[in-house]
């Protein structure tokens, strides 16, 4: 439940940023289409923007839960002291973080994709 709220305020977030940023630019998107650029290439440093707020949300939300995780990982696995409740592994917080910028920089493109073909019409 809570994934789906802050995933669809996220969305929600870079939408709007998007849109604005496409409306502060309507002249100069009016401008190149005049002079013959074509439909993609006005579109994509909007959704190029999208993916890198997206990835760098995710990077900063991901170092931020994995740093706090490894900071009570040993009080955690004390705890539960007959099961290794948290991994030790570095591979296992790697392919984590990974997954967690790739997964936000979706959600990024996604939102910002959004955007563009709201704002952008041809």
């Amino acid at each position: 439940m809570a994934i789906s709220v802050f995933t669809s305020i996220s969305i929600l977030i870079i939408f709007i940023i998007v849109g604005m940023k496409i409306t502060n630019r309507k002249e100069e998107i009016r401008v190149s289409r005049l002079l013959g650029a074509s439909k993609f290439y006005v579109k994509r440093p909007f959704l190029l923007e999208g993916v890198l707020y997206g990835a760098i949300g995710g990077f900063i939300g991901s170092v931020a839960c994995l740093s706090l995780t490894l900071y009570f990982q040993s009080p955690i696995n004390q705890f539960f002291q007959p099961i290794s409740f948290l991994s030790t592994s570095p591979l296992y917080y790697l392919l984590i973080l990974v997954s967690l910028i790739f997964t936000s920089a979706l959600i990024g493109f996604i939102s910002s994709w959004i955007g563009v073909k709201r704002y952008i019409k041809f």
